[in-house]
């Protein structure tokens, strides 16, 4: 018998998909917990950075969470704040140095993935800003570069250990027969860090 699982997959995927099973995160809970996070610090102008303009799957739930946490907190979206840098630090880096010399009012920047925030905070520290105090940073993924910056990245840690052993131990009882087809949700973290400060 054939047994797939999928990592990592957004929901328009699991839906399309009924005979696979998936190990995931809440892609859009993860996100306004990141967002919640930077409001409740005392941010209210936060930029997001994401990956592509055409992403109809884990980048697009990142935005719904980030305009979620914005709409909970009744702080008006303004799509100016949304850039794209590729999933590449030179892009996210290139974006970030145009759209601060424009939006003097920003106090934070929010990028989906820990590759885009190190452009980030390489491009907000060449400008001048002092990281955390000046502009916050908040990264996502959880990667070992992002905590070794200086100042230390905050991120949405991803449980990636966790999601490849509960994907084996799924695909090998499928096979056997022991387990049916599962969608399953593992939780996320919020790591602190010193690119994140109150205002």
């Amino acid at each position: 018998s054939t047994a797939i699982v999928l990592v990592s997959v957004d929901s328009v995927t699991r839906k399309n998909l009924k005979r696979c099973s998936s190990i995931s995160i809440d892609n859009q809970q993860a996100s306004y917990m990141a967002v919640n996070y930077l409001i409740n610090n005392g941010h209210h102008e936060i930029g997001l950075m994401l990956g592509e303009v055409v992403d109809f799957g884990i980048g697009k739930e990142r935005y719904e969470g980030y305009k979620k946490a914005l709409a909970d907190h009744h702080i008006p979206f303004n799509e100016k704040y949304v850039l794209y840098g590729g999933f590449e630090c030179k892009g996210a880096y290139d974006k970030t140095i145009e759209f601060l010399k424009k939006e003097k009012q920003i106090t934070a920047i929010f990028a989906i993935s820990d590759i885009m925030a190190v452009g980030v905070a390489k491009a907000t520290a060449n400008l001048g800003y002092t990281i955390g105090k000046d502009i916050s940073i908040m990264g996502f993924d959880g990667m070992d570069f992002a905590t070794y910056y200086e100042p230390s990245i905050a991120t949405i840690k991803q449980p990636k250990q966790d999601m490849g052993l509960r994907s084996v131990d799924l695909l090998l009882n499928l096979l056997s027969g022991k387990a049916e087809n599962a969608h399953i949700f593992l939780d996320v973290k919020l790591v602190e860090g010193g690119s994140c400060q109150s205002i």
